[in-house]
């Protein structure tokens, strides 16, 4: 699998585009769609790739909000999200877009667009691998974690040198410290990490230099 980096938006959001290296299969997904993806579809457009199904990490807005205009643009694309971030869609509150002032962001209650909720332990089937889920709440109520391959994409629960804050109305760190640990567990070593905000890193980096991870799995 090849993957494509964007950082999107004013909190500078990671969206990843994952698609074969066979280039007679142009199939691709996407994980989370941060604001004015514009730089994302004219990567799809330029390499002739049909996102098929965006997963999300979780619907704080600077994790969805690039979605409406990728609906535009790809009306049949699938997503994929845990029932707890549904309302994250439709409430400011809920997707933290109220803090930025205004309206905030939401999608418009006639958007209409195909989606599937997910669980701890499911497989999404993709070209010849499967996704795995991982259930991994605290940062927001239904945060989720994708595993692609060797690839881990932990969203804000996890990041190079910190982990996802807690500070929200919806956030608990007793139950973050849990899905660290939980992370801690199932990645292995040589997994590349891909979090929702920052830089890549692995699991070994993490538990020797990460003090807010160390203490979080130590707890």
């Amino acid at each position: 699998m090849k993957l494509k980096n964007f950082i999107l938006g004013d909190i500078r959001t990671n969206s990843y585009v994952i698609y074969s290296e066979d280039l007679l299969i142009r199939d691709a997904i996407i994980i989370d769609i941060g604001q004015h993806p514009i730089k994302l579809i004219d990567f799809l457009e330029n390499e002739n790739l049909l996102p098929k199904k965006l997963f999300l990490t979780h619907t704080h807005f600077d994790h969805i909000a690039g979605l409406p205009l990728l609906l535009k643009r790809y009306k049949d694309i699938k997503v994929y999200v845990h029932k707890e971030e549904f309302k994250g869609f439709f409430s400011s509150k809920h997707n933290l877009s109220y803090l930025i002032g205004d309206d905030g962001f939401c999608l418009k209650e006639d958007i209409g667009f195909d989606y599937e909720f997910v669980c701890d332990g499911d497989l999404v089937e993709f070209l010849d691998t499967k996704i795995e889920i991982f259930f991994v709440p605290g940062h927001s109520p239904g945060s989720i974690s994708y595993r692609v391959e060797d690839m881990f994409f932990s969203g804000d629960v996890l990041f190079k040198g910190s982990i996802g804050r807690t500070d929200f109305f919806h956030s608990d760190y007793d139950v973050l410290c849990s899905s660290l640990k939980k992370i801690d567990r199932v990645i292995k070593n040589g997994y590349k990490i891909y979090p929702g905000h920052g830089f890549p890193t692995n699991i070994e980096k993490e538990r020797n230099l990460n003090l807010s991870f160390i203490k979080a799995i130590s707890q």
